[in-house]
């Protein structure tokens, strides 16, 4: 190789690592303040050129009942990929308050694709809900909604990681709360988006809604620390409920946190009876990175028996600490933790050599002893029976 030549690829090489370190961010663009642009037949701006790696002020094209914009959202464009992004309620601008938010990605559907001047089928399906709930408070975090031109999100998993790595940088989402929801294909971007070790690391919980394949249990470590929680209808075809509880029984044999719905009379489309679920906006508030797993939940355990609790946060960080009672445990310094005493225990990180340790879990575990189980009195014929409950759990008449 001449020099010329080697320089040249040198040279292309350093750009190429320049954008790939820095999550292909740039000074931001992003604004809530940012006035609506209607894509037409008419007016149709230029698409970017594929090697402009900053994110763009875009437009949509007007094709729902509700009027996003009015709702919220924001219409952007990222490296071929058309987006929304709505802002939380408390957000202000351009202000160093010391916030961060939590954020929502949702991946929809492949009925719902649409062209980079589209950029609005997809909040179809649970976008108002979601805006109108951002709105009033009860999520006080963002909400992104990537839209996908052949329906299948997966193609669009790399640009959504850059992505996260520009909206933490520059708009104060928390990188530790990040949730992801889809429905059907976009299910599958829920599961498969963690499934790769390196975006699990981004992802505090994923909540799939009608989907599920056998394939998922095959990366089930990539994403165990992982709470899932997965909605089903039980007459749904594609993917049929079994395939749905073998994924789900999967993880949880192998110790994780999963919270299944069933809807027995419903087909697959239950993703309405999902989002009213009484927990679903509880359980988003509470998700963050640094709550440890409790392999198989287990954190109680009877008197007189070896405590035996194994707690984990997500591998392949640059550093990990653990405490107990609020004491640093010295030497403890992997990604997962053996429990041999009752106490409280909190986990931190750090994701690199250079970035702050992480908050310390906001949702402690506690490590205790089960209390006995008090049997209630017993009627007979109209009579009661004096059960007492003995000190080991057992029951004695006198």
């Amino acid at each position: 190789m001449n020099k010329n030549k080697f320089f040249t690829v040198l040279s292309a090489l350093l750009l190429f690592l320049a954008f790939a370190l820095k999550g292909y961010a740039q000074p931001n663009v992003l604004n809530p303040n940012d006035p609506e642009i209607i894509h037409t037949a008419t007016n149709q701006p230029a698409q970017p050129a594929w090697n402009n790696y900053n994110i763009v002020k875009w437009g949509h094209t007007k094709r729902l009942s509700w009027n996003p914009y009015a709702k919220g959202y924001r219409s952007y464009y990222f490296q071929n990929m058309a987006f929304r992004i709505k802002f939380p309620k408390t957000y202000v601008h351009n202000v160093a308050d010391g916030k961060k938010y939590p954020m929502l990605i949702f991946f929809h559907g492949r009925g719902e694709a649409g062209t980079i001047y589209d950029n609005e089928y997809q909040l179809l399906h649970g976008g108002e809900l979601h805006a109108n709930k951002v709105n009033d408070g009860t999520f006080d975090g963002f909400l992104l909604y990537a839209q996908s031109t052949s329906g299948n999100s997966q193609d669009y998993f790399p640009r959504i990681s850059s992505l996260i790595d520009s909206l933490v940088k520059y708009v104060k989402v928390d990188a530790d709360r990040i949730m992801l929801n889809g429905l059907s294909a976009g299910g599958q971007s829920s599961w498969e988006f963690v499934g790769n070790a390196n975006y699990a690391r981004k992802v505090a919980a994923t909540l799939p809604m009608c989907a599920a394949k056998n394939e998922y249990t095959q990366t089930i470590n990539n994403y165990l620390t992982i709470p899932v929680w997965i909605g089903y209808g039980g007459l749904d075809p594609a993917p049929a409920p079994g395939i749905v509880e073998f994924v789900a029984n999967s993880f949880a044999n192998a110790g994780g946190t999963i919270t299944k719905t069933l809807y027995p009379t419903q087909g697959h489309g239950m993703w309405g009876s999902f989002w009213q679920e009484p927990d679903y906006w509880p359980f988003l508030n509470r998700q963050h990175k640094a709550n440890p797993l409790v392999y198989f939940g287990r954190k109680e355990f009877c008197p007189n028996t070896t405590v035996n609790a194994r707690l984990a946060l997500q591998a392949g960080f640059n550093a990990y600490q653990w405490e107990k009672d609020g004491v640093v445990i010295a030497g403890a310094t992997t990604n997962s933790l053996t429990v041999t005493s009752y106490g409280t225990y909190r986990g931190r990180y750090r994701r690199t050599s250079t970035s702050a340790w992480s908050d310390w879990s906001p949702t402690p575990v506690v490590v205790s002893e089960k209390q006995p189980t008090v049997t209630p009195p017993i009627q007979i014929n109209g009579l009661l029976s004096n059960v007492l409950p003995s000190v080991d759990g057992r029951t004695t008449v006198p």
